[in-house]
């Protein structure tokens, strides 16, 4: 039996894992190295809190069902949170909350359950696989969106200034005050763009960072880890992961990259895959 600190630190190398893949890719792909870390810190945390959730939740479940859960309950959660408070007139500052609240059930909690199993090898090979694909994906993708250039740059999906200026609008100032329109609510894919306007005001990051860069990577893992490790609850075959990995990445995929169920073109629908599932 694990003691609440053991757990906790077990937990904390659970969200620091996919986080450091983050930063990796995240400077690579252009942002700051300072950027990139900050960013993937703030991930790391709010993974945390949704690891440790569905932890008392499941206890039973792998640690690939705990990566994804954790990323898809803690992002989700912060985003309220985060909205809460911008809407209140504080900023984004509530997103890291809800991690802090996780952390105190945690040290509290009496029954402490045996640390999560590791999962079968094949199924570990398979979420390596479909990462693998879904960043050849998005790195194709790249070429549309750099962060900088000399001249003009057509090649942005034409919303994505509106997804950006939204975003840093409900991280700013909530869901009831936008400039887009003054006096009303703008009911539009909010909570994804929410949340990546949340970590961009957190860390400063630059324009597009977020939509561009954070969110693709982050619902990649995440939704890699649910479906693989849900798959292999429902089939006993060996390739049936590798299939639904494959699915998830490269379906709609003909070349360009709208249409596919992980877009860079559409980041609220990449997001919504996280958290439907």
């Amino acid at each position: 039996m694990a003691s609440p600190t053991a757990e906790v630190r077990s937990s904390v190398a659970y969200a620091v894992a996919p986080s450091a893949f983050l930063a990796v890719v995240l400077w690579l792909t252009g942002v700051p190295l300072v950027t990139s870390l900050l960013l993937a810190l703030l991930v790391a945390w709010q993974a945390l809190g949704g690891f440790l959730i569905w932890r008392a939740i499941r206890p039973q479940s792998t640690q690939l069902e705990l990566l994804g859960m954790g990323i898809a309950i803690g992002t989700a959660i912060s985003a309220i949170a985060g909205l809460i408070t911008s809407t209140a007139g504080w900023g984004p500052w509530g997103s890291l909350v809800p991690t802090v609240a996780a952390l105190i059930f945690a040290f509290r909690r009496r029954l402490i359950n045996s640390p999560p199993a590791f999962g079968e090898r094949w199924q570990i090979s398979a979420f390596l696989a479909t990462v693998a694909i879904g960043l050849l994906v998005f790195l194709y993708a790249l070429r549309s969106y750099p962060l900088k250039w000399t001249g003009s740059w057509t090649g942005y999906h034409p919303d994505m200034a509106f997804f950006e200026a939204l975003a840093n609008s409900l991280a700013r100032f909530g869901v009831f005050e936008s400039p887009f329109t003054p006096g009303a609510t703008v009911r539009y894919h909010w909570l994804s763009y929410a949340w990546t306007g949340q970590l961009s005001v957190l860390s400063d990051a630059e324009p597009f960072v977020g939509i561009t860069r954070v969110l693709p990577i982050v619902a990649l893992l995440a939704s890699a880890a649910i479906v693989i490790a849900w798959t292999q609850r429902l089939s006993g075959h060996r390739w049936t992961p590798f299939l639904a990995g494959a699915l998830l990445t490269m379906s709609g995929f003909v070349g360009a990259v709208f249409g596919g169920v992980l877009t860079l073109d559409s980041p609220s629908q990449a997001m919504s895959v996280v958290w439907l599932l």
